[in-house]
């Protein structure tokens, strides 16, 4: 589904829009390090997951909302999509909603 989520807007839009995906990687050795790598020429950052005494329920982190603002400052976004932000937690969306970037949280 979330493949889709990607692919299908970048089929729609890709030859007007810079799409990129933010995410987590859970597992990683060095907890909040950025890693980007494409596929389907769509530009996907990895943000390593720390592990949390409260797994996926943790609510607020401020390390992952600095790392995320590094990224938004960074991509320019002009509208985000969030899916699926447990790892990224509420702070990814205070982001945005702090430097009012529009968000979604359908796909186009």
């Amino acid at each position: 589904m979330v493949h889709d989520n990607v692919r299908l807007p970048q089929e729609a839009y890709g030859d007007r829009y810079e799409i990129d995906v933010v995410c987590t990687l859970e597992g990683g050795t060095d907890p909040m390090s950025v890693s980007t790598y494409a596929a389907d020429g769509v530009r996907i950052w990895t943000i390593t997951a720390p592990a949390q005494p409260q797994g996926d329920m943790t609510a607020q982190d401020s390390r992952m909302a600095q790392v995320f603002e590094k990224l938004v400052e960074r991509l320019s976004p002009d509208l985000i999509h969030f899916h699926c932000i447990q790892r990224l937690t509420a702070s990814a969306v205070n982001v945005a909603r702090l430097r009012r970037i529009p968000s979604s949280d359908h796909p186009a």
